[in-house]
């Protein structure tokens, strides 16, 4: 059965987890390793240095348990390139779960901004870690600084040894008392992302681009915890349970226990209507126009430049630690696609279970799907009647306009306009080898206002 929800570690645990890193800091403050390109090793050696450590976050606040350990690392490399935080991380932490590593300082770093709480843990010239952080919250507490990390909790000072102890009762001594607010952390830009660092694979520089776009209205995002969502399949439709069952068929454990959640998801919301495999990756689906990526991976946010593709769904694979849950970003108002066709409309057909009329048929061992649109509602209701009395089945006609409208041409692969066919997605610029023209915005702009 897939896990819901995170867990979170005792203090002590974490405790513990930073005596074990700052212990092999003083045994050897430099790091050396041999770059692969994945098959030999590199020529060029890697050294770097740890200059400076802080601890930061939740071990530094009053709370009893935590989910996470972070740490912020000044470091010098003395030899080769720049290596990835991963492999930092991977040399410092060994084995150890649950660790975050940052780096900089606590003024300039990779958080984006100034790190309030930060608790100087050790350096070079000052290698004695328990002094240098009774003497770090000492000064916070002297220049008036009243966050989480200045007021600990009983059970987080009993856990430093006999220092804490002593610390707890000149605190005491001085008429501190312990407080239970949270910490004065200025907000960093990350704090802005549902999912950790970790979790994605993205640089400062997208996460900062993501925010602005965010705060202008480009950008629009939402975050669903799997905890909320039931997956119960009963309730699911037949689209949506033989989409899961083809991906249970080709997917690993673990990206099917992920897409278990997000398949609930779309039925609770968006009844699955059209799907395929993502070409790209065997970890990614397009749902209803909706590119759903599982696992750690980029954020492409060139995609919504684009009317093919209606929003992004973000999912993690599931863990302890989490946060486990759907990230969707979609196009916000003010993003020029929403802006140059919010006031364009179309009708189209709905079948006699009130579903859009979409044809599917194969090609080149893929199934495209099509949609009818139509200019004006007179042409779709003489059209409906046709299909009517065909079928011998109620056909109605629904009108669309705006972001609603977008949502349902990203849907399928093929419009047909007037008769005439054009391409959506690029698997529908060939089609039973015939080659079909893709209209960018404006040309499709002017498709669906040309005379009605």
């Amino acid at each position: 059965m897939a896990r819901s929800t995170e867990e979170q570690h005792p203090r002590d645990s974490f405790t513990h987890v930073l005596k074990k890193i700052v212990r092999r800091i003083e045994a050897r403050n430099t790091f050396q390793f041999e770059p692969s390109d994945g098959l030999v090793p590199l020529k060029e050696k890697i050294t770097f240095k740890i200059v400076n450590l802080w601890v930061f976050g939740p071990w530094t606040s009053p709370p009893s348990k935590n989910g996470a350990l972070n740490l912020l690392a000044e470091i010098s490399i003395e030899a080769g390139y720049f290596p990835s935080k991963s492999t930092m991380r991977r040399l410092l932490a060994q084995n150890i779960d649950d660790l975050q590593l940052h780096l900089g300082t606590p003024q300039k770093n990779d958080t984006g901004a100034p790190i309030v709480d930060a608790v100087f843990v050790w350096s070079e010239n000052k290698r004695n870690w328990k002094d240098n952080i009774r003497t770090s919250l000492k000064e916070k507490i002297s220049s008036g600084e009243r966050g989480g990390v200045a007021f600990l909790s009983r059970n987080m000072l009993t856990y430093l040894d006999l220092w804490e102890r002593e610390f707890q009762l000149n605190m005491k001594s001085n008429n501190v008392c312990e407080s239970t607010s949270g910490t004065t952390n200025a907000k960093r830009k990350n704090d802005f992302i549902p999912l950790r660092p970790e979790q994605i694979r993205a640089d400062g520089e997208t996460l900062a681009k993501l925010i602005e776009m965010n705060t202008r209205h480009i950008l629009k995002w939402h975050w669903t915890p799997f905890s909320i969502l039931k997956r119960r399949k009963i309730n699911w439709s037949e689209q949506g349970l033989s989409f899961f069952k083809k991906v249970k068929q080709r997917s690993d454990k673990k990206t099917a226990e992920a897409m278990e959640f997000v398949v609930d998801w779309f039925e609770m919301n968006d009844t699955v209507r059209t799907w395929a495999y993502a070409p790209d990756s065997r970890d990614a689906y397009w749902v209803n126009g909706n590119r759903v990526d599982i696992g750690r991976r980029p954020i492409a946010l060139d995609r919504l430049a684009h009317h093919y593709c209606y929003s992004l769904l973000i999912v993690p694979r599931i863990t302890r630690r989490g946060p486990n849950g759907l990230w969707r970003i979609m196009r916000g108002r003010n993003h020029e696609i929403e802006q140059t066709l919010k006031t364009v409309d179309f009708y189209c057909l709905k079948n006699d279970q009130n579903q859009l009329d979409i044809q599917e048929v194969y090609s080149n061992w893929r199934l495209i799907s099509s949609l009818r649109l139509f200019r004006n509602q007179l042409e779709a209701e003489i059209q409906a009647g046709k299909e009517s009395d065909f079928f011998n089945a109620q056909y109605t006609v629904a009108k669309y306009t705006g972001s609603e409208m977008l949502k349902i041409i990203a849907c399928v692969d093929h419009v047909v306009i007037n008769q005439e066919s054009y391409a959506i997605s690029k698997e529908g610029e060939h089609f039973r080898g015939e080659v079909f023209k893709r209209p960018s915005l404006d040309e499709l702009k002017k498709l669906l206002h040309a005379k009605k």
